[in-house]
């Protein structure tokens, strides 16, 4: 389940990559998603772990959803539009 969601994830930042997208992201965003490009396997506690070892950017499961929901969202949005 977590490898599906992580390649999905890993195709909506890419979108973002490739339609010049990725800088609209907060900072935080832009780490949690360089992170997922890293580990596209993890699950989000995974995810979480690492980036807090890792980083100063203390975060949890919820915060590293929240930041894909931003993500999706801004993927979707700019599909809607570009239709």
């Amino acid at each position: 389940k977590s490898l599906t969601t992580g390649m999905r994830q890993v195709e909506d930042i890419n979108y973002l990559i490739d339609n010049d997208l990725f800088d609209l992201l907060d900072d935080n965003i832009k780490l949690v998603a360089n992170y997922r490009l890293k580990y596209p396997e993890s699950s989000y506690l995974e995810l979480a772990e690492i980036i807090s070892l890792e980083t100063d950017y203390k975060i949890g499961k919820s915060g590293i959803n929240h930041n894909f929901i931003k993500i999706k969202k801004l993927v979707d949005k700019h599909k809607n539009m570009a239709k």
